[in-house]
């Protein structure tokens, strides 16, 4: 079976006289596995289309100015990843921590920020094989654009665009020592998410 035959299938809200909405989301253990991983939390309506759809595939640690810029640009993953940072740790973001979201792997979304945000500590922490049953991804990806193109190519997902991302095309030769096969591996849960074992600029 594949992650997307498990996809989560219970939404259950009830909602209060005043209209408030109390929701909660029954995920499948392939999507935890990986949302723990990314360091995203599970039983959580805001992230239960991650890893599971047809591009949200990167998990993507954002610094404050990619936060910004993203909230700003019209894609307001921003405020999502400080509110999901939130429902893990109990608190909001500092000026310096990252937060964890799954980006769109088809417009190259982290790696984009990255170039664009180099010293903010945006970076790809690593990117879901669409459909992998164990779940596996690539890791070690230079958080560049190019090499998260590279392994959209390698991984065959189908390349769109986002609101702000003015390049979503990167390109593979531009990559040209990062194997992606080489760095395919299981995931499993990850600590001390706030600072990621992270690689990025590097390309030579």
């Amino acid at each position: 079976a594949t992650m997307a035959s498990r996809r989560p299938v219970c939404v259950l809200c009830i909602f209060l006289i005043l209209g408030a909405g109390v929701c909660a989301v029954v995920g499948n253990e392939l999507q935890d596995q990986v949302l723990n991983a990314c360091g995203l939390p599970t039983g959580y309506v805001q992230t239960s289309h991650c890893f599971v759809d047809s591009t949200h595939h990167t998990c993507c640690v954002l610094g404050p100015e990619a936060r910004a810029y993203a909230d700003s640009s019209g894609n307001p993953i921003g405020t999502a990843s400080s509110k999901a940072f939130f429902a893990k740790h109990g608190r909001m973001p500092n000026a310096t921590d990252v937060t964890p979201w799954c980006t769109c792997f088809g417009s190259l979304v982290c790696g984009y920020y990255a170039d664009k945000f180099p010293n903010d500590g945006t970076a790809i922490k690593f990117i879901y094989q669409p459909q992998s049953d164990p779940p596996q991804g690539a890791l070690n990806v230079p958080s560049s654009r190019h090499c998260e193109a590279k392994a959209r190519d390698y991984f065959e997902v189908a390349a769109h665009g986002t609101p702000g991302v003015s390049d979503p095309r990167g390109s593979s030769a531009q990559c040209p020592n990062y194997n992606v096969a080489a760095n395919v591996a299981p995931l499993a849960p990850l600590e001390n998410v706030g600072s990621p074992s992270v690689q990025r600029h590097d390309l030579r």
